[in-house]
């Protein structure tokens, strides 16, 4: 099972397939050797790839993703972003696994007005900030937070002037989408173990912290990886309001050769189905308002929510012949809050679409 596949901020996959006019099946070819390549890496740090599962998906019932934001302008240093990492360093446990992100916050195209709106409009502020432009303010963004882990950082950062504030960052906002193209992926805290990139013509025996931050210093370990794998296999993809087509397109590509496009595919969910989900998941149908829809309602939920979502936990079915995925759905529920349902779908070669396998 390959947990994430992105193609939206890494330009490998479509260089090797346009430059050597790759077909379908030649890429999911490249694709899973690659992996196969990826996890034999990782075994050879002392590494499973499958211990990696929540820093590379996104959050689900009781974690969170949160963006911590710094004023770099209150920083006397023009290394801000290593003072940022000493000040929450000291606050990371060494049991938990999650991804984090770093860099600042870039909205070039969109007026300063409407920026700054979007920067404060969700934040939980500590301490004021004069706004002059999004790029003053520095992220350190980490997913799968338990709330032990998230109150050890704000008991960390709260006495800092330079720490503005935090926002949760679990559902959509446009903040969000901002940072899934402004941040880069720094790594994965693999509970006392940072898994770094290292460049591509370095020796894979050698581990080395490019990224200068004292990981050491502070009680972790650092294992690095060829940065072409990191990129295609170990990089978390903040989810935006929009999904990315080619994305979609190299994440299906890499289960199942023959689909174009995902976002054409019909989907469909058998009456059986639906009546399993009525009875057995009756609890949460009923919360988010769907007991009474039917197979074409809850067909058109999903559907819509593709093009908003991305793949992940691809996998192809050996004994049932069929690839499937899942996506992630925020629905509200019928109290007015946001709730993040895992969806599990299967492509069926028989209808030429997407079928629900099942949702929690």
């Amino acid at each position: 099972m390959i947990f994430t596949l992105d193609a939206r901020g890494n330009v490998l996959l479509p260089v090797i397939v346009n430059t050597f006019n790759l077909t379908n099946d030649q890429c999911a070819k490249v694709i899973l050797s690659e992996f196969v390549e990826l996890k034999k890496k990782l075994q050879a740090k002392g590494i499973e790839y499958s211990k990696l599962k929540l820093a590379l998906t996104p959050v689900h019932k009781d974690k969170k993703e949160v963006a911590f934001i710094f004023d770099s302008t209150l920083i006397q240093s023009n290394w801000y972003g290593n003072v940022a990492f000493q000040s929450i360093l000291p606050a990371l446990n060494k049991e938990s696994t999650y991804s984090v992100l770093c860099g600042d916050i870039i909205a070039d195209t969109i007026p300063l007005g409407i920026s700054e709106e979007i920067v404060f409009e969700n934040l939980v502020q500590f301490h004021s900030t004069i706004f002059k432009h999004p790029t003053q303010y520095y992220v350190i963004y980490i997913n799968n937070l338990s709330n032990a882990q998230f109150e050890a950082i704000i008991d960390a950062l709260s006495n800092l002037a330079f720490f503005v504030g935090y926002v949760n960052m679990t559902f959509s906002s446009r903040l969000k989408t901002i940072l899934a193209y402004s941040l880069v992926n720094l790594g994965i805290k693999y509970k006392d173990t940072m898994i770094l990139q290292h460049e591509a013509d370095r020796d894979d025996a050698e581990n080395v912290n490019n990224c200068g931050y004292d990981f050491e210093d502070f009680g972790f370990s650092v294992k690095s990886i060829n940065d072409m794998y990191f990129g295609l296999f170990l990089s978390y993809k903040i989810e935006a309001l929009f999904a990315d087509p080619e994305d979609l397109k190299y994440s299906m590509n890499a289960i199942y050769s023959n689909i174009t496009s995902a976002f054409e595919l019909p989907v469909s969910v058998l009456e059986k189905k639906l009546l399993y989900l009525k009875e057995k998941k009756a609890a949460i149908m009923e919360k988010l308002g769907l007991q009474d829809y039917s197979t074409e309602e809850l067909a058109h939920l999903i559907k819509n929510c593709i093009r908003k979502s991305y793949f992940y936990n691809l996998e192809y079915l050996e004994e049932y012949n069929v690839p499937k995925f899942n996506i992630s759905l925020e629905l509200k529920t019928l109290e007015g809050k946001m709730r993040k349902v895992l969806v599990a779908l299967k492509y069926s070669p028989t209808n030429m679409g997407l079928e629900l396998i099942t949702m929690y």
